[in-house]
């Protein structure tokens, strides 16, 4: 066998795995091929962490506030979070959902702060569930922080909702230098809450900008199909009243 190596030329450490070599005879060597590999892929991915950190630090807090182009004619009268029946989701770190209720309200209310239309809108938002990464590999198995909310929107001066049925949205995390390798290896459960609250903002006025581009919202236009549909909700609340025999909803 060691006459027909050296004819072919081949290198015995090229065999490892071939069974006319046993593994003792190579034991040392093995070893520090597989310490040297480790080695190296744990620099490889410091230097890939470095780059990204960096890469990204420009840009970890873009789109953090709202933008300066106005909305139509939106501007944010109040915005309602609840939790009734919030849920943690599977592999979810744990938190307090008031904590939740009461920071994405705060974010909301910062963000939308900047919107300064003629009339005014409400926001009501039901947070479904979250999930908060946990501590886990990175960039492999640690996965994206998230919340499930329910969104309605409002309209003030006919006190009705914009939409019949409220509209569900994913909110992901942002990509930051702190989420790049997993936001559960650089942030603790209120920081991810916090950061998904940013990230809510920015997501629900993307949303709302698509509406008023694609169906008319917060123009003089819409308003006026709302006045029309209040007219149309107070003539059949009327009519109910009479047939119930309500003096005070029949006049």
């Amino acid at each position: 066998m060691a006459e027909i190596l050296r004819a072919n030329r081949v290198d015995p450490v090229a065999l490892l795995g071939c069974a006319t070599i046993r593994p003792f005879q190579l034991g040392h060597y093995e070893a520090s091929l597989v310490k040297s590999a480790r080695e190296t892929a744990v620099k490889l991915y410091n230097v890939l962490a470095i780059m990204a950190a960096i890469l990204l630090s420009g840009c970890a807090n873009f789109g953090s506030k709202a933008t300066q182009d106005p909305i139509g004619d939106f501007d944010l009268g109040y915005a309602i979070v609840v939790g009734p029946k919030m849920e943690k989701g599977p592999l979810s770190r744990e938190i307090d959902p008031e904590f939740v209720i009461e920071t994405l309200k705060s974010s909301l209310d910062t963000h939308f702060a900047e919107f300064k239309g003629d009339n005014f809108y409400h926001l009501s938002v039901i947070v479904e569930g979250y999930i908060l990464s946990p501590p886990g590999v990175p960039l492999l198995m640690s996965p994206r922080s998230a919340l499930i909310v329910k969104l309605t929107v409002w309209d003030d001066a006919t006190q009705l909702p914009m939409l019949v049925e409220p509209h569900e949205m994913m909110i992901v995390e942002g990509t930051s230098a702190k989420t790049i390798i997993g936001s559960g290896l650089t942030q603790n459960a209120e920081e991810q809450v916090a950061s998904l609250s940013r990230s809510a903002g920015r997501q629900i006025e993307n949303w709302l900008r698509s509406q008023h581009k694609e169906l008319g919202w917060f123009t003089s236009e819409f308003a006026e199909k709302m006045a029309k549909a209040r007219e149309a909700v107070d003539a059949l609340q009327a009519e109910q009243g009479a047939a119930a025999g309500d003096p005070a909803q029949s006049e």
